[in-house]
């Protein structure tokens, strides 16, 4: 089996009215989601709220004006290159993936007021950005309060406890890389036994599910 290694890119893009930014070309995969506005990518108008898959190179054009959080996943050795223009935020971590077919998921997550997800991992890794409210995640090694406009990164099968707001409704949204047998389904795995009988009032809305070859 060949391990290689990837590179997943998150950046916050604010563009004014007309303006134009390019994600990496190549055989980069590309997960756009529109936290504010409405745009352009390549041929596809999305408004506020909108996800949208794309491979290769990729055009986003403000229309009038937007802001956008945008996933990047590609190669090591493909040195991709990345947007400068309207970058609030950017991060980068490195992924090892075995050659095959993976999913690459855009997904929200929603929090009720003063509710948790207990104690859980996932298949794959991938990063949040939080839309709203507030989170406080709790990992083996430190805790984290995240507010809005925050990213983070979570491992393969890292573990996790998120604590909401106590008066808001907090929200994420997030792009993960998962095996391919995970298409269409829920991966969020719990690991306290203690935590079975307790509620789990977060709900989860799965955008876009897409295959790719890597």
């Amino acid at each position: 089996m060949t391990i290689q290694t990837f590179v997943l890119t998150f950046s916050v893009i604010e563009l004014a009215a007309d303006r134009s930014v390019s994600l990496a070309g190549g055989v980069g995969h590309h997960m756009i989601f529109v936290e504010d506005g409405s745009a352009q990518v390549n041929n596809t108008v999305l408004g506020t709220g909108d996800g949208h898959y794309g491979e290769g190179a990729c055009d986003l054009t403000a229309s009038p004006a937007a802001r956008l959080a945008c996933w990047t996943l590609v190669s090591k050795d493909e040195r991709a290159s990345l947007p400068t223009e309207g970058v609030l935020k950017q991060s980068q971590h490195d992924i090892e993936l075995a050659a095959g077919t993976w999913v690459l998921r855009l997904d929200t997550v929603e929090f009720p007021p003063g509710s948790r997800a207990h104690r859980h991992d996932h298949s794959g890794a991938g990063t949040r950005y939080l839309l709203q409210g507030s989170l406080e995640i709790v990992s083996d090694h430190d805790r984290t309060m995240m507010q809005p406009g925050d990213p983070w990164f979570e491992g393969t099968r890292a573990a996790v406890l998120a604590i909401a707001d106590p008066d808001v409704i907090s929200k994420f949204v997030r792009v993960m890389i998962l095996p391919e047998e995970d298409l269409g389904k829920r991966t969020i795995n719990y690991l306290d036994p203690a935590d079975d009988d307790k509620p789990r009032l977060q709900s989860n809305t799965r955008m876009i599910d897409q295959l790719i070859s890597l």
